[in-house]
């Protein structure tokens, strides 16, 4: 029914028309909601009816679900484009097509050679794929380091090897004392270099409670109870 309707030449009220009473309306979902209700919500908070006609025309020729209303004002209050949320979902379907196994590293390539804003990205990586313990990340978004550029680095297999970290995080494409905060959560900082990432750090335009947290995963430095910090 859906291919005869593209193939027909018709404007988007009458398209609308036909997904409204002879698809949409006898549409339910798993928990009894109706596609309809959540269809006309999109469509008078933001999509045009062709828009979002096209949107369940891809989900549904890959086989992956239609956002609901809730989804849709969760990716709306996140800044995700549900567009950008619905080709991002239908590259891991490819993947998972591809390699039968979708890995955290897939996730991030897929967002790597994405068109996304930077706010998409972090909102996708933070809600799909950020695991608990990635501090590094929360330190290095509050550094204002580019979304892609840390991703790049996550996707690094340096297997603990020093100089294969320094070379490739020399040549980021990051200023130097993010450089500093990136390498000094790994190693061990020059005395000279620990100077240079405090004096940073405490210039940071963040609460000071987030400074102490920065401190406290920063080799060589410790953090006292009463807020002193030393190294």
């Amino acid at each position: 029914k859906i291919s005869y309707i593209e193939e027909k030449n018709l404007n988007e009220n009458q398209k609308w028309g036909i997904y409204k009473y002879d698809i949409l309306s006898s549409s339910e979902r798993k928990d009894g909601s109706s596609q309809l209700s959540d269809a006309e919500y999109m469509i008078n908070n933001g999509m045009t009816k062709n828009q979002y006609i096209d949107m369940y025309n891809t989900a549904q020729k890959n086989n992956i679900d239609i956002p609901t209303e809730e989804d849709y004002k969760k990716l709306k209050q996140k800044g995700i484009n549900i567009n950008h949320y619905i080709d991002y979902k239908v590259k891991e379907k490819q993947y998972k097509n591809e390699n039968r196994e979708l890995k955290d590293k897939d996730k991030i390539q897929i967002l790597i050679n994405s068109n996304y804003s930077n706010k998409e990205i972090k909102a996708i990586y933070e809600d799909q794929i950020k695991s608990t313990n990635d501090a590094k990340y929360n330190i290095m978004n509050k550094a204002g380091v580019d979304i892609k550029e840390y991703l790049k680095y996550k996707q690094q297999d340096f297997n603990s090897n020093k100089s294969k970290t320094y070379n490739y995080v020399n040549n980021m494409k990051i200023n130097y004392n993010q450089k500093l905060l990136l390498l000094g959560m790994q190693y061990s900082l020059t005395s000279d270099e620990k100077t240079k990432l405090a004096n940073y750090v405490n210039t940071m335009n963040i609460r000071k409670q987030d400074k102490l947290d920065i401190y406290s995963k920063i080799k060589g430095f410790k953090v006292y109870d009463d807020g002193r910090v030393t190294w």
